[in-house]
């Protein structure tokens, strides 16, 4: 019998992963805040190698006061699970850092970075409307600190 119910929690586990999974592909535009500034976003997430990986594009842009328009470029490989995610990020800087997150009900929460690069933490929060919330956060001295928030809707 507990054979039975750890399967039934098994299968449900991997059609929430299957689900999120599903919700998440696509290309995604947001609206929000980085670092102080007001920034558009923009993400698309597409199944690769044989559907076993989840490729995501990110390009954030913002103009800080007095400056010129900043804009970002990243790539991240995610190998989704049942409830752990796991990859690898890129981005324009030239830094690249491991992925670790959790996946729960429609949310997936990502701890990103190392200590020899920079370390933080990104929540992608699918709400009952179809838009994405994505918060992201530094880790500063044991404290994760917001500095970006964005509302995405998918075309």
């Amino acid at each position: 019998m507990i054979v039975l119910i750890s399967s039934m929690y098994m299968s449900q586990d991997v059609t929430a992963q299957q689900n999120l999974e599903q919700h998440f592909i696509g290309s995604w535009q947001g609206t929000g805040h980085l670092m102080g500034s007001e920034a558009t976003f923009d993400m698309r997430w597409q199944k690769k190698l044989g559907g076993q990986f989840l490729k995501l594009t990110f390009q954030n842009s913002r103009t800080p006061e007095n400056s010129s328009p900043v804009i970002f470029n990243a790539i991240a490989m995610y190998r989704p699970g049942a409830k752990e995610w796991t990859g690898t990020w890129f981005d324009v800087r030239g830094i690249s850092f491991p992925l670790k997150g959790h996946v729960e009900d429609k949310t997936l929460t990502v701890d990103w970075g190392s200590s020899d690069t920079e370390q933080g933490r990104t929540v992608y929060a699918l709400q009952n409307d179809g838009s994405m919330i994505v918060t992201d956060f530094i880790l500063q001295q044991g404290s994760y600190t917001e500095f970006g928030k964005a509302t995405y809707s998918k075309n």
